[in-house]
């Protein structure tokens, strides 16, 4: 069975795949396989699926990982072309203007609001 690599935006057809880690026997390097691959598809999923289905291509491999016939060292992880991994904190920078907007919205449209309904808003003192 042929199996697309798994990194996201990865076109490759011709290289060698690699299977990921056993999860049972090397967990850490499963789990630090899967971070680094950075595909969110895969990410919660069961690992034996991940296991037994995904693979990753040669090309995310450096020529050092590689040992005789195209194998992989046992500790080797992938460090080539892999999708940049995006930090989820936001910057202080966006909270205020997102606040800011949404503190304008309030005031521009309070006043559309059916009288029995309770409005928040915060006041100018604040």
């Amino acid at each position: 069975m042929y199996h697309n690599c798994c990194v996201p935006g990865c076109d490759d057809r011709k290289s060698t795949r690699h299977r990921f880690p056993n999860p049972i026997k090397d967990e850490n390097r499963f789990k630090q396989w899967l971070q680094l691959v950075g595909n969110e598809k895969i990410l919660n999923m069961d690992p034996a699926r991940v296991f037994r289905n995904y693979r990753v291509c040669h090309e995310h491999f450096t020529p050092e990982d590689k040992s005789s016939n195209s194998f992989l060292k046992r500790t080797t992880i992938p460090s080539r072309n892999l999708p940049q991994i995006i930090k989820q904190e936001p910057s202080t920078s966006c909270n205020l203007e997102l606040g800011f907007q949404h503190e304008e919205l309030v005031s521009s449209t309070s006043k559309s609001f059916n009288p029995d309904e309770t409005v928040v808003q915060k006041s100018s003192t604040d």
